[in-house]
């Protein structure tokens, strides 16, 4: 399923290079969502913080499992800061 406006793609499979991303993702701590198919611009994958479920990206060539924990980590801290 595709939304053009916002350029999002949304499949039922994963594909390898999905699998992979998916991967680590998981191997970083948070849960897989998807990738967002950007037109002119480096996709990005999208995860969720397992413990205050928000969505989170990371641009797809970046992603690592190390990246995806400091995001989150960067996440929780800002959100603790602001309360």
């Amino acid at each position: 399923k595709v939304d053009r406006r916002r350029g999002v793609t949304c499949r039922a499979t994963i594909n390898q290079d999905e699998g992979r991303l998916a991967h680590l993702v998981a191997q970083g701590g948070g849960v897989w969502v998807g990738i967002q198919r950007l037109t002119g611009r480096e996709d990005l994958v999208l995860f969720n913080d397992p413990q205050s479920g928000t969505t989170l990206s990371l641009p797809a060539g970046s992603i690592s499992h190390e990246a995806v924990a400091r995001r989150i980590e960067e996440s929780r801290r800002g959100r603790h800061a602001s309360e």
